[in-house]
């Protein structure tokens, strides 16, 4: 098949649709670690701000088209 122009082998299309298959799981694990793990305030804010809390919460908020 053709996408943007260039051709996705069967290798790539295979491992996007098992990524989009497990994509429901790893948000869950993503939500389970930066919000069990770490922990948040009263307001949902994680307990720790730094580059790598902001962008799992950037990709949970993608995810959820919370943006």
């Amino acid at each position: 098949s053709t996408r943007s122009g260039r051709d996705v082998s069967a290798f790539e299309a295979i491992a996007n649709a098992r990524l989009i298959a497990a994509a429901p799981e790893l948000l869950e694990a993503l939500k389970a670690m930066l919000y069990g793990l770490i922990g948040t305030n009263a307001k949902g804010i994680p307990n720790q701000d730094n580059a790598i809390t902001r962008k799992a919460a950037a990709a949970i908020a993608a995810a959820e088209a919370k943006q």
